[in-house]
């Protein structure tokens, strides 16, 4: 059960790093907000490839992997997505 739990929420997570990486850079949005997605994005592919590498090494050792390792990784990418969703709601500051 507690793994069924993480995998929805890695599942979750990578789809809120996913929205906000489309969103910035299809919509028109401000500039902090376009550089909190992409800075997600990054996090979110370096999650992907430790985890990849885990899965590889836990293979070619016979061992078992944890998919819980590399969490961090993602957790900091949904935290920088959520931050980018948030600056975009922001209203725009008339300028004179």
């Amino acid at each position: 059960m507690d793994v069924l739990l993480l995998l929805t929420a890695m599942a979750v997570g990578a789809l809120t790093v996913l929205a906000a990486a489309i969103l910035a850079l299809t919509v028109p949005t401000r500039r902090p907000s376009r550089l909190f997605a992409l800075i997600g994005t990054a996090l979110g592919l370096v999650w992907i490839v430790l985890t990849y590498q885990g899965a590889v090494l836990a293979d070619e050792t016979g061992s078992s992997g944890d998919i819980r390792r590399e969490a961090g990784w993602l957790a900091t990418a949904v935290a920088v997505s959520i931050a980018s969703l948030l600056t975009r709601s922001r209203p725009e500051v008339a300028r004179d």
